[in-house]
């Protein structure tokens, strides 16, 4: 019975289901949600790989990012956590079977074919087809010569008779059928060293503080799916220990303003002409007798074994010195956001509303700048810590347009109703922000991918060409497919020679 006729004997549900993981276009449709999903999922931070700024919660991050009322909805929807949610799940084994089973597929009709090709085929199969011709024979013998012709010319030949005729079938190149087989191998190798090292690996990100120690513990039942739990329950914690020797900034500076700040005021370009080149950590990773030191920088890890550690952000933590009545106090500086200063320090307005506090102004900091500055590629100094300054008065919000603050310039405040002035501290926190893997399918995606690569290549460079003839008393009926029109055309003119002379 064919699989086609076990196919239809299925109950109705069934075949379905069976028709469906055979179907490209459903295949296709899966592949885009799965993108979808996935691009969702780098835009959304995942609950655990979030890293939320220094004195913010999880929850906190997500409505400071996306508002509360579209934080509730991402959570509704488990966006937050996209690839632990039952529909990515119940995609991604569809995927995985479907791409088993077409494969399967595809291998037992390549073997097939090339063990088993049908070499019989009646007149009529060649009037249907319109690239087919019909040549007349003039010589004796026509199917021993069209044979020896065929293997002369490296084709793999077989024939059957059939009555007074003899059916040929040849096929040269067939090396282009098992690559585009072994390009459908290569997609589940590399779908299941994915699933290895997403069952078997770890990643997260830690936090250290410039020149600082920390042991960093490998728990591989961290953010695992349930259904996979009981896979690595037995697999032992590992621990690192990172030692971050320094930690550095290093800045440049344009040659002159993009166009976006054009309407800067002149004492305030200088802040916009400086911009990160690079941010580098001098970090120590150690593991029992194993230990390697090496500068860790974007796309530069530096690597222990199969656990790889690359220098993903940073935090950069300011001061600010507030002098009134002769006592001056220093307070972490709050970037990127609208404070206002109250008797205890900086607090947002909403803190300041609801506790009472007396407030006539409020300040938005820009991002410190502190770090090496290296103006085409060699060293200049150092410049900061500086930001710029914005002012809105609370009873009508009015801002100015700000102000470079650094530890050698004042701004005169109001706090508690009360002068005071405020300047930079020279103070600085610098922390790295390291992403961690440990991928043990790396070596199964790079043999997946070697494998796919050579097969690709094999199976757009090797053509392949079939012929099938069959040869009565008087005429021979040619097929040849697989070389283009042209060399259909060539071989056609070669053969008809061959039969008339």
């Amino acid at each position: 019975m064919s699989t086609k006729q076990k196919q239809q004997n299925l109950p109705e549900p069934l075949n379905t289901i069976w028709s469906g993981l055979k179907s490209l276009p459903v295949a296709v449709g899966v592949i885009i949600v799965l993108a979808i999903l996935s691009a969702l999922g780098t835009i959304i931070p995942q609950e655990h790989l979030a890293q939320p700024p220094m004195g913010l919660t999880l929850e906190q991050m997500y409505i400071e990012r996306f508002g509360a009322q579209k934080y509730a909805i991402i959570k509704q929807l488990g966006l937050t956590h996209i690839y632990f949610t039952p529909y990515f799940f119940i995609l991604l084994v569809w995927l995985s079977v479907s791409a088993v089973v077409c494969t399967a597929s595809r291998i037992k009709n390549t073997i097939q074919a090339f063990q088993q090709p049908r070499i019989k085929h009646s007149p009529r199969f060649y009037a249907n087809s319109k690239q087919a011709i019909v040549l007349d024979n003039a010589v004796a013998d026509p199917a021993a010569k069209l044979e020896h012709d065929l293997r002369e010319r490296h084709y793999r030949v077989m024939t059957a008779a059939d009555g007074e005729a003899t059916n040929i079938y040849a096929d040269r190149g067939y090396l282009q059928r098992w690559a585009i087989a072994a390009i459908h191998v290569s997609a589940i190798i590399l779908l299941a060293g994915a699933v290895y090292g997403k069952i078997y690996g770890t990643e997260g990100y830690i936090r250290m503080a410039d020149n600082s120690e920390q042991t960093l513990r490998l728990d591989f039942m961290h953010g695992k799916h349930r259904l996979v739990e009981p896979l690595v329950s037995r697999l032992p914690v590992q621990e690192y220990q990172l030692d971050q020797d320094s930690f550095r900034i290093d800045y440049d500076k344009r040659i002159e303003l993009p166009s976006m700040f054009a309407g800067i005021e002149p004492e305030l370009q200088d802040y916009y002409l400086y911009f990160v080149k690079d941010y580098v950590s001098n970090l120590t990773v150690s593991r029992g007798d194993q230990s390697i030191s090496g500068e860790v920088k974007v796309n530069h890890p530096v690597r222990l074994g199969k656990l790889n550690i690359y220098q993903s952000g940073y935090q950069q933590r300011g001061y600010m010195l507030i002098e009134q009545d002769g006592q001056e106090t220093e307070y972490p500086l709050p970037s990127g956001l609208w404070f206002v200063i109250g008797p205890n320090g900086p607090m947002t307005p909403e803190q300041a509303m609801s506790s009472g506090v007396m407030v006539t102004e409020a300040f938005f900091a820009e991002p410190l700048k502190a770090g090496m500055l290296y103006v085409g590629g060699k060293p200049q100094g150092e410049i900061g810590p500086l930001t710029i300054l914005r002012t809105a008065r609370m009873e009508d919000g009015a801002a100015s347009q700000g102000r470079m603050l650094t530890p050698e310039v004042t701004e005169q405040i109001t706090v508690d109703g009360r002068p005071a002035t405020l300047r930079l501290s020279s103070k600085l926190e610098n922390y790295s922000d390291f992403s961690y893997k440990l991928d043990p399918g790396i070596p199964v995606l790079y043999f997946g991918w070697i494998l796919m690569i050579i097969s690709i290549a094999l199976a757009m460079y090797v053509p392949f060409s079939r012929v099938h003839m069959r040869v009565e008393p008087q005429r021979t009926f040619v097929l040849q497919s697989g070389r283009g029109i042209e060399s259909a055309k060539r071989d056609y003119a070669h053969w008809r020679d061959l039969l008339s002379h």
